[in-house]
């Protein structure tokens, strides 16, 4: 791999494709160092590598974007119809981030809706098995490769393939003892799928007995932040807490303990996954919320609806910046306009269902 071209690419991913396609061949080598750690993980910067070894042009990545976001489209429509299928394929949020503003997030998504759909549908109740959790060792593995390659693309989906281990693990080995070794031995497979991708990705990364894949030294990764909702309260009650992301893993790794017991499904598992992490996270980016949007095409939750149009008053940062303002902090009114849509939405299905019914617990939403 040319480092020269590596580097270059980097640099302009860093700046968002603002540019016009020959700007990359006007990034000075010297903009890169080669001991710092990109915030992207190893397939996404291998495939900005290949796009820009094709041709340096914006174009073209637009369009590897866009392919990947068409995918996800036909992917849902197969499973639940082209008029659900609008939600997620005429999304404003949607064709802003992909086809607009060339945010690589199509590529993280379509492995994860891939397999969402893979594994939902090997335990739907209409298919005749009397043990769910021994389906086709197949199709828990194929679905643990597509997460692999998803976490290889965007850290984020980690906490996906624990789910998919953590459902091999909770058929009660009393009950089944014979059946104590195959699951042992199923975990190790789903293990070794869900980490080759990026094992393999790695690979051109590593040098010199080091792998710097994680920038833990990087200030956007300690305490950057953007348009974010929990931390920004935290911090007006506790101004330490303003310099230390890390503090918010804790409250997010509890939601995924939590969440691993209550869920069955994946849909369920990952719609709240990546609503909780978006409530937590110091640094949210309006592109961010279409990592709901697939999933909103099973669930019809209306939080996800309402969010694709508030959203965009995100866009006041960018364009105060523009006018000289460096501070990158939404108003508080600005900040419950973003937010409230989303929370509302949430809120209402969750009490939805027990209007119905006397269960508070999480609503289980089966694959259609």
């Amino acid at each position: 791999m040319s480092r020269e071209i590596l580097c270059r690419a980097k640099a302009l991913s860093q700046r968002r494709l603002r540019f016009t396609p020959t700007a990359f061949l006007t990034v000075p080598i010297r903009a890169c160092n080669p001991d710092a750690t990109s915030i992207y993980p190893p397939v996404a910067q291998l495939g900005f590598w290949m796009l820009v070894a094709i041709a340096p042009s914006v174009l073209l990545f637009k369009l590897a974007f866009v392919g990947a976001d068409l995918l996800i489209c036909w992917l849902l429509s197969r499973r639940f119809g082209y008029a659900a299928t609008l939600l997620y394929a005429w999304n404003p949020l949607v064709i802003y981030s992909f086809a607009g503003a060339a945010h690589y997030d199509s590529w993280f998504l379509l492995p994860i809706v891939v397999a969402w759909l893979m594994f939902d549908s090997a335990i739907q109740p209409r298919i005749s098995r009397p043990n769910w959790s021994m389906a086709p060792l197949v199709s828990k593995l194929t679905s643990a490769g597509w997460i692999g390659l998803s976490i290889a693309i965007k850290w984020m989906s980690l906490p996906l393939l624990g789910f998919v281990i953590w459902q091999i693990l909770r058929q009660p080995m009393l009950k089944y003892p014979r059946f104590g070794y195959a699951q042992l031995k199923s975990v190790g497979l789903v293990l070794l799928c869900g980490s080759l991708p990026l094992l393999l990705a790695a690979v051109p990364f590593c040098q010199g007995g080091a792998c710097t894949l994680v920038p833990t030294g990087s200030v956007f990764v300690s305490h950057g932040r953007s348009a974010e909702l929990i931390p920004y309260w935290v911090s007006l009650i506790w101004q330490p807490a303003r310099w230390e992301n890390w503090l918010y893993a804790i409250p997010l790794g509890l939601v995924i303990g939590w969440l691993l017991l209550r869920a069955k499904y994946f849909l369920v598992f990952a719609e709240w996954y990546f609503f909780s992490l978006l409530i937590l996270s110091p640094i949210v980016h309006v592109w961010y919320f279409t990592w709901l949007i697939p999933f909103g095409v099973a669930s019809r939750n209306w939080g996800t609806r309402l969010v694709s149009l508030s959203a965009f008053i995100y866009f006041v940062l960018p364009h105060r910046q523009g006018l000289g303002n460096r501070d990158w902090l939404l108003l508080p009114l600005e900040r419950g306009i973003l937010w409230a849509p989303l929370l509302l939405g949430w809120l209402w299905m969750v009490i939805q269902p027990m209007l119905r019914s006397s269960s508070g617990t999480i609503q289980e939403v089966e694959p259609q």
